[in-house]
């Protein structure tokens, strides 16, 4: 059956017919029979009436029933929903292992990190409100909870208050002091 992309019906009044029924640019599989459109742009063209039509392919194109459409369009749109599963699935298992990867090669999780830091952060606020030790150096190092003090301090007594209220932060497992009276010249 041969494909057309314009038809003039003043000249050749049978094609009008043809394109009545739907026999226009039909195409017939050779192996399931099945009827498809052949999905192109036709010019449609009545010299007698003066009339001519610039007419688009059907989005879907197929001359099939409505089940069998439907079924056809719901195999795809399972097949899209399997992909985007698959897709989510390798997605998420990356982001497992990229998680997971950080904690061995530090030792240490993310939340342990962020619950070091807010542990120090708050130790060194305890240390800048100590009237006696605002002004001196000393560095607060966490580990997991375990919080240790470096640095010099004006007296023995300073430097156990400070071990005290930072043995009293939320997470702190254990305080270990290393710090030096400073000696005053």
């Amino acid at each position: 059956m041969p494909l057309y992309s314009s038809i003039n019906v003043s000249l050749e009044p049978q094609l009008k017919d043809k394109l009545l029924q739907g026999e226009i640019n039909k195409v017939i599989c050779p192996r399931c029979r099945e009827a498809f459109f052949a999905g192109r742009f036709l010019l449609y063209h009545d010299m007698e009436k003066n009339f001519m039509i610039w007419m688009a392919p059907k989005v879907k194109g197929v001359f099939r029933d409505d089940n069998k459409n439907m079924e056809s369009e719901r195999r795809i749109q399972r097949r899209r929903e399997m992909k985007n599963f698959a897709l989510l699935t390798v997605v998420v298992m990356f982001g497992l292992t990229l998680f997971s990867g950080c904690a061995s090669m530090t030792g240490r999780t993310a939340g342990e990190y962020i619950d070091d830091a807010a542990i120090t952060t708050a130790a060194n606020a305890i240390i800048i409100k100590d009237p006696d030790a605002q002004y001196l150096k000393i560095d607060v190092t966490t580990t997991q909870g375990n919080v240790v003090l470096d640095g010099f301090v004006n007296n023995k007594e300073t430097g156990e208050r400070l071990v005290g209220k930072i043995r009293q932060i939320r997470g702190v497992k254990s305080v270990k002091s290393l710090l030096k009276v400073e000696e005053k010249k």
